[in-house]
């Protein structure tokens, strides 16, 4: 497990530097809803204000459960989202206020409810962590 302390915020450097990602991997999509590397993913989740209108609020909390939704165009059956849900890989959830740069690590989570829409729709469950602290 990488070395990230519950309830801490990292910047997007920061979380590269603590995976110890090589210099060649740091490009691309990682921060851009979910990435796998290794054996591991990690999902990207921004939360909007509770004020707005729920049809506005595409990540948000339910308690201590995450309604987080994939990339646009993502669909059930895609490879890369039946592994993320599929229990067999670690994954690790950050999540943002909007307008906010930096990450809090929440922990490691397990799919609950499932969408078979467009994008996919995933509650992660923290299984008997408490419920997110002071950034929420």
């Amino acid at each position: 497990m990488p070395g990230f302390d519950l309830e801490a915020e990292y910047s997007p450097r920061d979380l590269l530097l603590t995976l110890g990602l090589p210099e060649d991997a740091r490009g691309g999509a990682w921060f851009q809803g979910y990435h796998r590397y290794g054996s591991e993913f990690y999902v990207f989740a921004t939360v909007r204000a509770p004020a707005r209108p729920e049809g506005e609020r595409r990540d948000h909390w339910e308690g201590n459960l995450l309604r987080w939704s994939a990339k646009q165009g993502s669909w059930r059956g895609d490879r890369e989202i039946e592994d993320l849900v599929s229990g067999r890989f670690k994954v690790h959830v950050l999540w943002r206020r909007e307008g906010n740069p930096r990450f809090t690590y929440r922990g490691q989570a397990v799919a609950g409810e499932i969408s078979d829409t467009s994008p996919v729709t995933v509650l992660w469950d923290f299984r008997g962590a408490p419920p997110p602290g002071k950034n929420l």
